[in-house]
C-alpha cells in the first residue's frame, strides 16, 4: 500500500503495517507507544491507564477508534513474542521514526510527541531508551535546534510542576536540554558513549550486521577511491584507541590490471578483521560497546584532517552488529549524523542515500549491484 513495503521493508516484513485497513498511520503510532512503555520490560498499571486515556484522546486523528489501540498493542506484542532480534528491533524503530517524519501531517507529528512524552513519564521513570526515542522523534518532527529545545523545555516544565525540580526525570531532561542548547552534536556523542544506548529497543543511528558492514565499508571505500583514482595509495584505517590502529585495506591504483583482485582481497581482509573483532581474538581487545573510527584517506601513511578529502566514520561494535553513527570530513565543520543527515551526506559525496539507511541495505542483491557498479567505474 502506497509503496510502504519498499520504503519501510522491515516494518512491512514483520507485519507491523498489517493493520493498515484500520488506519494507515495508527500501527506506526502504536508501535512507538509499545516500544516506549516496554522500555523497562514491564507494562505497569499506570502505563496501561495512560495508554487508554491517550487512545481515547487521539484515536480519531490516526485513523481508527480508541478501542483498537489496545487490540493493535496486543497484535504487536504477539509479533515480538514470536522473536524479534536486537538488530531487527533497532531497524524497525528507525523505520518507524522515518515513517513519522515522511508520512505524518503536522497535527499527527505534534500528537506523537505529546503521546510519547506522556507515556514516558507515566511510571515516574524516564530511562535512557525513552529519552532516546523521544529525542529521535522530536528531531524528526521539528525544524531546527530551537524548536527541539522548546519541545523539551515545555516537557521539563510539565514535570517540574507535578514532581518538582529535583525529581530524577526533571534532572534527566535538564541535562538533555543543556546538551541541545550547547551543541546538538554532544547529544549523539553522549548516546554513543553510553552502554545503555544498545539495550533492547535502543535507537542506534544505523545498524548493520557484520557481513553488511564489510560490504558497506568496501563500497564506501571504493567510492572514495573513484575520487582519488590517481592516488598512489588509498587506505582505510580503523582506530579504536589512541595507540591502537588496524590497517584494513590498502589500494595502489597506479595500475588498473589488479583492481578486481585487490577488491576481492579487501573483502576477505575486512571480513577476517570483523570476524576477529566479533570474537575479540585480535592482537588487541575490541569488546562489545567499543567505539571506533574508520579513516579514509589517500597518499599518506596517517590521516591528517588538515588536508583535503579525509573522511572519518564514527562507529560502534555492539552485540548485534556494527553501528554507523556519523561522518566527518576534513575542512568541513559539519558532522553528518546517520541516518538523520542521509540526504545531506549522500549529496556531499554524490552517493546514493540508500547507503546511509540500514533498512535499505538488508537486500544482499542490492549491495552486490552497488559493489559491481563501483568495480565497473574503477575499471573505466
Amino acid at each position: 500500500m502506497f509503496g510502504f513495503d519498499k520504503k519501510y521493508p522491515l516494518l512491512s516484513k514483520k507485519n507491523i503495517l498489517g493493520a493498515a485497513n484500520m488506519g494507515i498511520y495508527s500501527p506506526i503510532l502504536v508501535f512507538l507507544m509499545y516500544r516506549t512503555v516496554l522500555s523497562d520490560g514491564e507494562f505497569s498499571n499506570d502505563e496501561s491507564m495512560t495508554f487508554d486515556e491517550l487512545s481515547e484522546k487521539h484515536g480519531d486523528l490516526f485513523g481508527f477508534g480508541s478501542a483498537n489501540f489496545k487490540f493493535e498493542f496486543m497484535r504487536i506484542n504477539e509479533i515480538y513474542n514470536n522473536y524479534i532480534s536486537l538488530s531487527e528491533d533497532a531497524r524497525m524503530i528507525d523505520e518507524a521514526i522515518e515513517f513519522v517524519q515522511e508520512e505524518f501531517v503536522q497535527d499527527q507529528k505534534d500528537a506523537t510527541i505529546e503521546i510519547l512524552e506522556t507515556l514516558a513519564i507515566s511510571d515516574s521513570i524516564l530511562d535512557h531508551k525513552e529519552l532516546s526515542i523521544l529525542y529521535s522523534v522530536a528531531l524528526a518532527c521539528s525544524n531546527g535546534k530551537n524548536e527541539i529545545a522548546e519541545t523539551f523545555h515545555k516537557f521539563h516544565e510539565q514535570i517540574v510542576k507535578t514532581k518538582g525540580v529535583e525529581h530524577p526525570m526533571a534532572k534527566s531532561l535538564m541535562l538533555l536540554i543543556n546538551l541541545i542548547e550547547n551543541d546538538t552534536k554532544n547529544i549523539k556523542y553522549s548516546i554513543l558513549q553510553s552502554s545503555e544506548a544498545n539495550q533492547d529497543g535502543g535507537v542506534p543511528p544505523m545498524l548493520l550486521s557484520d557481513n553488511e558492514f564489510v560490504e558497506w565499508l568496501i563500497i564506501i571505500t571504493l567510492y572514495n577511491a573513484i575520487k582519488n583514482k590517481e592516488a598512489f595509495m588509498l587506505q582505510a584505517r580503523i582506530h579504536w584507541s589512541i595507540f591502537q590502529k588496524g590497517l584494513i585495506k590498502f589500494f595502489g591504483f597506479n595500475s588498473r590490471d589488479d583492481i578486481n583482485e585487490q577488491i576481492d582481497e579487501a573483502l576477505l581482509n575486512t571480513k577476517q578483521w570483523v570476524d576477529a573483532a566479533r570474537e575479540d581474538i585480535g592482537n588487541v581487545s575490541m569488546k562489545d560497546d567499543t567505539v571506533f573510527e574508520v579513516f579514509l584517506f589517500a597518499d599518506a601513511f596517517q590521516p591528517d584532517f588538515n588536508k583535503e578529502n579525509v573522511w572519518k566514520i564514527s562507529c560502534k561494535k555492539v552485540t548485534s552488529g556494527i553501528e554507523v553513527h556519523a561522518f566527518d570530513i576534513s575542512k568541513d565543520d559539519t558532522t553528518y549524523w546517520i541516518p538523520e543527515n542521509a540526504m545531506e551526506i549522500a549529496k556531499k559525496f554524490e552517493l546514493e542515500s540508500d547507503l546511509f539507511k540500514s533498512s535499505q541495505l538488508m537486500d544482499i542483491g542490492k549491495r552486490k549491484k552497488m559493489l559491481e557498479a563501483v568495480r565497473i567505474q574503477l575499471n573505466q
